[in-house]
C-alpha cells in the first residue's frame, strides 16, 4: 500500500513521457521604411575649414566694383539697407516706382505697353547691384521678391497723373455741378431757392493742373 507522500512524489508514466515545455524567445524586426516614404540622405560630411568648401560666387564679394569700407560701410547705414522695398533713386528725366509682377490685372506687360521701362541693375549704384535678376524673364533687372523696379518718362508722368488726379475728379464734379444747377432751377420755377455754401460753388471751377512729384 502507498502512503500518501508516495503518491505525491513518485513518478508517473505521463511525467516520464510529456517533454519539457520551453519557450523560445519572441524576435522583433525592425520596422522598415513605410510605403511612399521619403528616405532621406545621409548627413554629409561636415569641414571647420572653409578654405576646404566650394566656392560660391553668390557668397563672395564682387571685388570688381573695387568699393571701399568706407563705402560699405554707407551701403549698411543707408536707409534703404533697413527696409524691406528700399527707395529707388532718381534718374534724371524719368519718374521711378516699384511695380508688382503678381498682378492678374495690372500686369508688367500692360504697363510696359503705357510707356514704363524696367531698371536694369547696372542703371544704380553698387546697392542695388546686388538685387539684379540672373536669370530668367526678368533677367538683369532690379527685382525684390515679387516687385520689380521701373521708370516712365517724366512727361508721360505727368500726363497721366494729370488725367488721373486732375481731369477725372473734374469731371465727376461737372456732373455734380449739373445736377444741382437742375435742383436749384426746379426750386426756383416753385418759388424757391437753393442755398450752396462756398465749397458747392467752387465745384467745377477749372484750374490749371499742378506739377506731380514721385
Amino acid at each position: 500500500m502507498v502512503d500518501r507522500e508516495d503518491r505525491l512524489t513518485a513518478p508517473t508514466n505521463e511525467s516520464k513521457t510529456r517533454k519539457p515545455v520551453t519557450s523560445t524567445p519572441k524576435t522583433h524586426k525592425k520596422p522598415g521604411p513605410q510605403k511612399g516614404a521619403r528616405r532621406l540622405a545621409p548627413d554629409p560630411v561636415r569641414d571647420d575649414d572653409p578654405d576646404d568648401l566650394p566656392p560660391d560666387d553668390r557668397y563672395t564679394v564682387d571685388e570688381s566694383e573695387n568699393l571701399s569700407d568706407e563705402e560699405r560701410v554707407a551701403i549698411f547705414m543707408s536707409p534703404n539697407n533697413q527696409s524691406a522695398l528700399p527707395n529707388l533713386p532718381e534718374i534724371p528725366g524719368f519718374h521711378t516706382c516699384w511695380l508688382t509682377t503678381s498682378s492678374k490685372s495690372d500686369t508688367v506687360a500692360s504697363r510696359l505697353r503705357q510707356g514704363y521701362t524696367l531698371i536694369r541693375a547696372k542703371e544704380l549704384g553698387p546697392e542695388f547691384r546686388a538685387m539684379g535678376v540672373s536669370n530668367g524673364d526678368f533677367a538683369g533687372c532690379v527685382m525684390i521678391n515679387e516687385m520689380i523696379a521701373a521708370k516712365l518718362p517724366n512727361r508721360l508722368f505727368q500726363k497721366m497723373m494729370a488725367e488721373a488726379h486732375h481731369e477725372a475728379p473734374l469731371f465727376q464734379e461737372e456732373t455734380i455741378r449739373t445736377k444741382i444747377d437742375a435742383a436749384a432751377n426746379l426750386l426756383e420755377d416753385r418759388g424757391s431757392r437753393l442755398i450752396e455754401g462756398d465749397a458747392m460753388l467752387d465745384l467745377a471751377k477749372r484750374i490749371p493742373a499742378p506739377a506731380f512729384v514721385r
